[in-house]
């Protein structure tokens, strides 16, 4: 057994926000709950140009989600029937896009573990707001050897693009904090 300093569970020092391991772990679960809302109740099937953009909460939490919302579905596909006529992976892959953290999530794993929700996994920076394009210039080259081209952009673009044209895109995502 290895032994080190004890963990001290607390705020550290960040530019942005102070934010410890736990935090980290459990940062999805208002979205997931909200986005579980949405989908099985129905929301998604009455208004399908609605698009939901969960930014800034990470990806890693999103396939398992996507598979336990199916399961599920499975089960209670009597009970659904009159608010979802589809999977819930459908209305995922269609209505839904997360940005995973693209410093240190394992994006090409997502890619690889859920294709069918390929679509869903969209690049975002924190670029923008802090008016240092350089530092996404550096990093764009890095980022389309695990992102399909298409989604990465070549030059960072305006902040805030609308997310109210994805919906119709046929090839995923389009806009975040960069546009293609």
């Amino acid at each position: 057994m290895v032994e080190g300093p004890p963990f001290a569970p607390g705020k550290v020092v960040s530019h942005e926000l102070g934010i410890e391991p736990y935090s980290f772990v459990t940062l999805n679960y208002s979205t997931s709950n909200f986005l579980l809302c949405l989908t099985l109740g129905g929301v998604f099937e009455r208004f399908p140009g609605l698009v939901f953009g969960a930014i800034k909460v990470g990806a890693s939490w999103f396939g398992p989600f996507v598979e336990s919302l199916d399961m599920w579905a499975d089960v209670y596909a009597a009970r659904l029937e009159p608010f979802i006529s589809s999977r819930p992976s459908e209305y995922m892959r269609r209505n839904v896009r997360v940005t995973p953290f693209n410093n240190f999530e394992p994006v090409s794993e997502h890619l690889t573990r859920y294709p069918h929700l390929q679509d869903c996994y969209a690049f975002s920076t924190d670029s923008g707001f802090r008016s240092d394009d350089g530092a996404i210039r550096r990093t764009l080259p890095a980022l389309r050897c695990i992102w399909p081209a298409r989604r990465v952009p070549t030059t960072p673009v305006t902040n805030c693009s609308s997310m109210a044209d994805i919906g119709g895109s046929d090839n995923g995502f389009q806009h975040n904090h960069l546009c293609h």
